[in-house]
């Protein structure tokens, strides 16, 4: 009964977010009128990068010819692009007095907490887990507050099929969280202690999740803190990533930074610190991006008339030839309202058009392959969750349906056609899996499912029965 009610939720919210896309979908002239973003030549990016030309041959399996005529329906299921979020809610939700988030205010009920699902992962392919700031995931030496909840998050995550990371393993940044305060007495009593320690906590976490977890944020914002750097030395970076890999052979490692896609002094010295410990064999295999342009007092109008530095910039980072992440995005209100002296239900409707605008630019770069959006409801920056709590109710907000449209509707594909002579169907798609129909004479059908990727021929030959 629960199970039904469950699917019942997730077939009403799917039909609103459709009506929702058939009424409004993106009107990009209005973009480039409104904001004087001209977004044609990102839009002609998405098609070459994001794209590729598909040919499947529907045949008989004895003899070989070509089913002429058949109805078929070609439907995406799944992209591989990565689209992902932070389910910090569900750490919350599961562990209320060992995660201190208090904008989150009482746990949601049953039903909301279902909702929650539904919407996550209707939007989502990806998760950025934020369980493992170390003075959160272990305030204590040893005790481990946070470890059952990121347990049940990771399982949920992974029970359906959504890729999951961890973060973060390394941080060198007392003051918000990445250093405990016992590590930092046990470094005062004897030098070596806190990078004795370190080690161990990173070993003891992609272990303890390696059956859950394969893609690590292991150095966070090594430019912009470094406590680590000054308590063990400049080898601490290269040490770690060669634990890490060490421990787990297949898990895809990150380094993250913070504030370079418009400050160009503080890129430069980050693509220096990726490009010397990728020129010593340090395993990093995706260069971490965060996309946090839009703070506090930020000017909304100066970021969005930047779009072609931004992507200049991630140009110029993918030239160190590693797979760039988006790992943190997100559009509070504040500014929006500061910037376009609007009522918080205008700036609402601005925050879904930015997003529209920004995701674009990420998602036409060819180096770019995952956009992560922090946070689902209640960011750590007010008003920029997709999801907002009214009337006792989990609603979207208009960003939710404008990310929903780009990734269900812009950004994917479906195909209605009938076999040629040659029993062949073609189409361009966008990168991920596919599911197939065939509908024969007699009406019988075949099912069939497809994996379109970049770089590769995408040539299918597909056999039916007579």
């Amino acid at each position: 009964m629960m199970r039904r009610g469950i699917q019942m939720v997730k077939v009403l919210l799917i039909a609103l977010i459709l009506i929702f896309q058939y009424l409004y979908g993106v009107n990009w002239n209005y973009l480039r009128v409104k904001y004087g973003c001209d977004l044609s030549k990102y839009l002609e990016n998405i098609k070459e990068c994001r794209m590729s030309d598909v040919v499947v041959i529907i045949r008989y399996a004895e003899g070989h010819e070509p089913v002429i005529g058949a109805l078929v329906k070609i439907d995406q299921i799944s992209h591989d692009f990565l689209f992902g979020n932070a389910p910090e809610y569900l750490l919350f939700h599961y562990a209320p007095k060992c995660y201190p988030a208090s904008r989150f205010g009482e746990p949601l009920n049953q039903d909301l907490l279902e909702k929650y699902k539904a919407y996550y992962l209707r939007l989502f392919n990806f998760a950025t887990l934020p369980a493992f700031y170390w003075n959160l995931y272990e305030p204590r030496k040893e005790e481990l507050p946070l470890r059952e909840s990121a347990i049940k998050v990771a399982e949920w995550l992974k029970n359906n099929n959504v890729i999951v990371k961890g973060h973060t393993l390394v941080w060198g940044n007392p003051e918000l969280g990445g250093i405990p305060f016992w590590v930092l007495k046990e470094e005062f009593k004897a030098k070596g202690n806190a990078w004795k320690y370190l080690q161990n906590r990173v070993k003891r976490e992609i272990l303890d999740f390696s059956n859950l977890i394969d893609m690590w944020d292991v150095v966070n914002e090594p430019i912009t803190h470094t406590w680590f750097e000054k308590i063990v030395g400049h080898s601490y970076i290269s040490q770690i990533y060669d634990l890490a890999r060490m421990v787990n052979k297949r898990a895809l490692l990150l380094i993250n930074e913070y504030d370079v896609l418009l400050n160009e002094e503080k890129r430069k010295l980050y693509m220096e610190k990726v490009q010397a410990l990728l020129e010593n064999s340090v395993p990093i295999d995706i260069m971490g991006v965060q996309g946090n342009l839009f703070l506090g007092s930020s000017n909304v109008k100066q970021v969005i008339s930047r779009i072609n530095d931004i992507y200049a910039a991630l140009d110029e980072m993918g030239k160190l030839g590693l797979p760039i992440h988006i790992t943190e995005f997100q559009i509070p209100i504040r500014p929006i309202i500061s910037s376009y002296s609007c009522p918080e239900e205008v700036a609402e409707k601005t925050q879904a058009d930015i997003a529209i605008i920004m995701y674009t630019v990420f998602f036409s770069n060819p180096s770019v392959e995952a956009i992560t959006y922090w946070n689902l409801y209640k960011a750590w920056q007010k008003g920029a969750g997709l999801l907002d709590k009214r009337n006792n109710d989990l609603v979207p907000k208009p960003v939710f349906y404008a990310l929903d449209d780009l990734i269900h509707n812009e950004w994917e594909t479906h195909i209605r056609g009938i076999t040629d002579d040659e029993g062949k169907i073609t189409f361009r798609g966008f990168h991920g899996k596919y599911a197939i129909k065939v509908k024969l004479r007699g009406n019988k059908e075949r099912r069939f499912e497809i994996h379109v990727k970049k770089g590769e021929k995408n040539f299918f030959v597909l056999e039916v029965d007579k």
